[in-house]
C-alpha cells in the first residue's frame, strides 16, 4: 500500500501544475503558420527516385500543399546547436516535424525560446527526443504518426533475426573477400524453426512480428503489460510471460520492442544481460538507450550474445568509435529500418491529415496523440487502445504502474488517474547454452546381415571449427556422426574433403569404394570417368538435396542407385531464401557497411528500400522449397506468384494463397522479386540468360538457392551492373568452390555467399540421421522412402528425364 501511495503522489505530482503555466494561445482557425520540418538530407540520392519523400529534399511532399494555403514552410537538416538552422527559426516557429531518422532534439530550453509553439509533429513512431514533460508544461501538442512504419520495423526485425540466427554476415564478406570456407559460417549456423523466440514488448511492432513468425513455427513469448485477447494469442500461437526475467533464460533470441522512456533506458544491463541464455540473439530496433552500451559490447566479445543487430543507437548519428561498430557478430545499421520508401509515403500523408485537421482545430486520431492538450501528458501510448502507463523496473522486481483513464464519474476538472502496482520476484536461472531441434544421432548397432562395404564420404573440413560445436557433423572432421556405427559393423569409413584431380583421395579410393557419400556444399564430382573406374560402386549417396555434382545418365547406365535425403534441407533452403529476398528488399547491406566503417548517410540506403508487403514475389518452381517459401510469405500479404511443371491442388493453393502462371516469360515481367527454385537439368541449365533477363522488370531483385548454373553468369554480371537487375543474391556458384576472379563476387548490390543455405546446424542433423537409415536399409536390402531416390533401376526421376 505504502507503494501505491507512494506511485499515485509522484504521478499527481508531474501531472498537476499551476494554471499560469500555460499561458500560450491555442490556435486560431484559418491563421497562417510557420512550419519547420527537420529531415536527412538526400543529396546526391534526392533524384533518383520520385517517393524518396523522408528526405529534405523531398520536404514529405507536403510543400506545395501548405504554401498554397500561405503557410511558410522552412526544411531543414542543420538542428544542432545554437547557431542551427532549427534554432534560428525556433522563436516564431507555430509546428516542428521531425523524424526519429533524424531527430530534432526538442529540449525544454528550446520550447522555452518557441513563444508561438503549438504542435510537435513525429514524422514516423517514437517522440524520444521531445522533452515531453516540458512539452506538457507549456500546454504543447505532441503528435506521432501511429503505425506508419509498423510494418517496415516488424519485417527488418525479421530480417535481423535471420541473419544472425543463420550466421549469414561471415558467408557475405567470405564471398566479397574471394574466400570459400564452409565451415566457418555452418558451424554456428540454425535454422529459425523450432527456436524459442520472446519479444519484449508486444504492441503494434510485436505483434506484427509475431504474425510474420507464425509459419516458421517457432515457440513464440511475449512479454507485456498487458495479456492479449483469448483470441488473439491463439490465433497468433504465442504465450503470454508474466516476468520478464523468467522469459529471458528460455528465449535463444529476444527482440526490443518497447519505447524508451526513464524506466526502460538502461534496463538491459550487464545484471539483466546475465539472465539471458548463453549464446542468445538480441534484435533491438526500439531505442538504443534501452541497452547499456557496454554491457552489449562485452558480452558480444565473451559470447554470451552470440550476435547483435539494431538500428538504433543511444546517441544518433552514432560517433565513429561507439563500441558497438566493432563487436563480433553484429549486424547494425544506421536507424533506417522505419525509413523505407513505402514508410515515408505512409508518414507524410500521415503528417499531412494531422496537419490539415490542426488547421481546421479538429482532433486527431486519438491513438497519435503522445502530449494532448493542457495538462495530458500521455506517457506512452498503448497502440492498441485509449489506455496509458508508465513502466517501472528494478533488479529483483519487476514492476508496473498502471495509469487508467479516469471513470467517468469522476470530475472533468480533477485530474485523477488510479494506479495499479503488480509486482513479480524473480529467481536465478541456470544459463543453458542453444537448444537444438533435432535429437544427435543414435549410433547404435544395428543387426549386421550384410557384406563388408567400403565407403567413401566426401565432406568440406571443419579445421579450427570443428570442436567448437558437438552437433557439426556435417564436416570432414564430424562425418556425419556415424563412423563408430559403420565401424562396429565391419565396414570400412574413408572420409575426405580431397576431391579433386587425379592424385586425390578420392580418386585414390574410387576403384574400390562401394558407397560414396558427397553434399552439396562440397561436391564430388563423380562423372562418368569416374563411374568407370569405379568396379564396386552400388550406391551414390547425397547428404543433402541436389545430385548434380553426378552423371545421372552414366550412373544410371551403370545401375548405380543415386539418392539423397529429400526433404532434409528443405527448411533450411525456404528460410534462407526469405532472408536473401529482405536482405535485398530493404537496402540492408549498404547500411551494415555503413554501421561497420563509422559513416552515418541515411539517404544512402533509404532511397532504394522497399517493404516486402504488397510487392510481387514470384517462384520458378514451387516443389518442397518453393512451396514452403511461399507459406512463409503469407503474413507478408505479397501478391505470389508460381510457375512449376505441375499445378498445386486448389485446396494448397487457396491456403497458400498463390497464383498458378502457365507461362514463365508471362510472370518475370509482373514480379518485383523472382526466386529460383527448380533443380538443374540441361533443360534449366543457363535458363536465365540474356533475353530472359531482359523479360523481367527493371529493377527486379533474383534470390537463387537451387543452382548456378541455371543463370548464365555474365548475363547476371551485366544486369546487377546496368541495373536491369537491382540486386542478385545466392549461395550457389557455377563452379564450386567460386574462384576469387568469379564476377559475381564483384557485382553492385549482390548478397552472395558460399553455398551454405542448407547445412546449418539442423539440417546437418537431419541428413546425417537420413544417411544413417538409408545405410541401414541398403546393407539390409531393403528400399528407400520412394522420394528419395534419384536413379533407381536404371531409371531417373522424372524431373531429372
Amino acid at each position: 500500500m505504502a507503494m501505491k501511495s507512494a506511485a499515485s503522489s509522484a504521478v499527481r505530482s508531474l501531472l498537476s501544475s499551476s494554471s499560469s503555466t500555460f499561458s500560450r494561445n491555442l490556435h486560431a482557425q484559418g491563421e497562417r503558420k510557420k512550419i519547420v520540418g527537420v529531415f536527412y538530407k538526400g543529396g546526391e540520392y534526392a533524384k533518383s527516385n520520385p517517393n524518396f519523400v523522408g528526405c529534405v529534399e523531398g520536404a514529405l511532399g507536403i510543400r506545395e500543399w501548405l504554401e498554397s494555403k500561405g503557410h511558410q514552410y522552412i526544411v531543414t537538416d542543420d538542428k544542432e546547436g545554437p547557431n542551427s538552422e532549427l534554432d534560428k527559426h525556433l522563436p516564431d516557429a507555430h509546428i516542428i516535424i521531425s523524424t526519429p531518422f533524424h531527430p530534432a532534439y526538442v529540449t525544454a530550453e528550446r520550447i522555452k525560446k518557441a513563444k508561438n509553439l503549438e504542435l510537435l509533429l513525429t514524422a514516423g513512431i517514437g517522440s524520444d527526443h521531445v522533452d515531453l514533460n516540458a512539452a506538457a508544461a507549456a500546454g504543447l501538442t505532441v503528435a506521432e504518426v501511429t503505425g506508419s512504419n509498423v510494418v517496415s520495423v516488424a519485417e527488418d526485425e525479421l530480417l535481423r533475426i535471420l541473419v544472425l540466427v543463420r550466421n549469414f554476415l561471415p558467408g557475405y564478406h567470405q564471398a566479397v573477400n574471394g574466400e570459400w570456407n564452409v565451415a566457418g559460417i555452418a558451424h554456428r549456423a540454425y535454422d529459425l524453426e523450432g527456436k524459442t523466440i520472446g519479444t519484449v514488448g508486444a504492441g503494434r511492432i510485436g505483434k506484427l512480428l509475431l504474425q510474420r513468425l507464425k509459419p516458421f513455427n517457432c515457440n513464440l513469448l511475449y512479454y507485456d503489460r498487458l495479456r492479449m485477447n483469448t483470441e488473439l494469442e491463439k490465433e497468433i500461437g504465442a504465450k503470454f510471460e508474466e516476468d520478464l526475467d523468467a522469459m529471458l533464460p528460455k528465449c535463444d533470441v529476444i527482440v526490443i520492442n518497447m519505447p524508451l522512456t526513464e524506466q526502460t533506458r538502461g534496463l538491459f544491463d550487464k545484471h539483466r544481460i546475465a539472465k539471458c541464455k548463453k549464446g542468445v540473439v538480441i534484435v533491438n530496433n526500439a531505442r538504443g538507450a534501452i541497452m547499456d552500451t557496454q554491457a552489449i559490447a562485452d558480452a558480444c566479445t565473451s559470447g554470451h550474445v552470440a550476435g547483435y543487430g539494431g538500428d538504433v543507437w543511444p546517441v544518433q548519428p552514432a560517433p565513429k568509435d561507439h563500441p558497438w561498430r566493432f563487436m563480433p557478430n553484429h549486424a547494425m545499421t544506421p536507424h533506417i529500418s522505419g525509413t523505407t520508401i513505402d514508410a515515408p509515403l505512409r508518414y507524410a500523408a500521415g503528417v499531412k491529415d494531422m496537419l490539415d485537421r490542426h488547421f481546421r482545430g479538429e482532433d486527431f486520431p486519438e491513438q497519435n496523440y503522445i502530449v494532448k492538450e493542457v495538462n495530458q501528458f500521455l506517457f506512452e501510448t498503448n497502440h492498441h487502445g485509449h489506455e496509458t502507463r508508465c513502466w517501472f523496473f528494478c533488479n529483483s522486481l519487476s514492476v508496473f504502474f498502471h495509469l487508467l483513464q479516469k471513470p467517468s464519474s469522476m470530475s472533468d476538472n480533477t485530474q485523477e488517474y488510479l494506479v495499479e502496482v503488480q509486482t513479480t520476484t524473480t529467481q536465478e536461472t541456470v544459463l543453458t547454452p542453444l537448444d537444438n531441434v533435432v535429437t544427435p544421432l543414435d549410433n547404435t548397432s544395428s543387426k549386421n546381415v550384410c557384406e563388408k562395404k567400403k565407403i567413401v564420404g566426401v565432406f568440406y573440413k571443419g579445421n579450427e571449427y570443428a570442436k567448437l560445436n558437438p552437433d557439426f557433423v556435417g564436416c570432414v572432421e564430424g562425418a556425419l556422426g556415424i563412423r563408430q556405427w559403420l565401424e562396429s559393423q565391419g565396414h570400412q569409413y574413408i572420409v575426405t574433403d580431397d576431391k579433386e584431380g587425379p592424385d586425390s583421395e578420392l580418386e585414390r579410393n574410387i576403384p574400390d569404394a562401394h558407397v560414396i557419400i558427397s553434399t552439396p556444399f562440397h561436391p564430388a564430382y563423380v562423372t562418368a570417368e569416374r563411374i568407370k573406374k569405379a568396379k564396386n560402386l552400388e550406391l551414390l549417396l547425397t547428404a543433402g538435396i541436389g545430385s548434380d555434382h553426378i552423371d545421372l545418365k552414366a550412373a544410371a547406365a551403370a545401375g548405380i542407385t543415386v539418392a539423397e535425403v529429400t526433404g532434409s534441407n528443405v527448411v533450411s533452403v525456404a528460410e534462407d531464401e526469405l532472408m536473401r529476398i529482405l536482405i535485398l528488399i530493404r537496402n540492408f547491406l549498404p547500411g551494415y557497411h555503413q554501421a561497420v566503417n563509422g559513416e552515418w548517410n541515411v539517404a544512402g540506403i533509404a532511397h532504394r528500400a522497399y517493404d516486402l508487403e504488397g510487392k510481387t514475389v514470384g517462384t520458378v518452381g514451387a516443389g518442397r522449397i518453393g512451396k514452403l517459401l511461399l507459406q512463409r510469405l503469407k503474413p507478408f500479404n505479397c501478391n505470389l506468384l508460381y510457375f512449376d511443371r505441375i499445378r498445386m491442388e486448389p485446396g494448397l493453393e487457396k491456403e497458400i494463397g498463390a497464383k498458378f502462371e502457365e507461362d514463365l516469360d508471362a510472370m518475370l515481367p509482373k514480379c518485383d522479386v523472382i526466386v529460383i527454385n527448380t533443380p538443374l537439368t540441361e533443360q534449366t541449365r543457363g535458363l536465365f540468360d540474356k533475353d530472359k533477363i531482359s523479360k523481367c522488370k527493371k529493377g527486379v531483385l533474383i534470390v537463387n538457392n537451387a543452382r548456378g548454373a541455371i543463370m548464365d553468369t555474365q548475363a547476371v554480371a551485366d544486369a546487377c551492373s546496368n541495373g536491369h537487375v537491382a540486386g542478385y543474391s545466392g549461395d550457389v556458384w557455377f563452379p564450386q568452390p567460386a574462384p576469387k576472379d568469379h564476377p559475381w563476387r564483384y557485382m553492385p548490390n549482390h548478397a552472395m555467399t558460399p553455398h551454405v543455405s542448407g547445412t546449418t546446424i539442423d539440417a546437418q542433423l537431419r541428413y546425417a540421421a537420413g544417411v544413417k537409415d538409408m545405410l541401414d536399409r541398403h546393407f539390409k536390402g531393403e528400399d528407400f522412402p520412394e522420394q528419395n531416390y534419384i536413379v533407381k533401376e536404371g531409371q531417373l526421376a522424372s524431373q531429372y528425364r
